[in-house]
């Protein structure tokens, strides 16, 4: 019983950290909508609208991530009732 107890245990996967922005790197699909309480669905269709920024492809094409300093600053435009378009925006006066 021990054994198998044990043996459960292992594939448990250790918790991730959601809801947290990296100082640096990529972030994954499920950080992201963690960090923006967003749904899938939620955060595509705010993307083809240009309200959040685009994923990146990783080399080999099948892992979509975003660069934590694009989630921090879509946070920070948030805060401020803007979105990402009003960013760019902003940028190019």
């Amino acid at each position: 019983m021990e054994q198998q107890a044990e043996h459960q245990t292992s594939r448990v996967q250790q918790p991730r950290h959601l809801g947290v922005i990296p100082q640096d790197g990529f972030m994954r699909y499920e950080d992201v909508v963690s960090v923006l309480c967003e749904s899938r669905t939620g955060l595509y269709r705010r993307i083809l609208r240009g309200e959040y920024p685009q994923p990146v492809k990783l080399p080999g094409g099948r892992t979509s991530v975003w660069a934590a300093s694009d989630i921090r600053e879509l946070v920070e435009l948030i805060k401020q009732g803007k979105t990402w378009a009003d960013r760019e925006v902003s940028a190019a006066e």
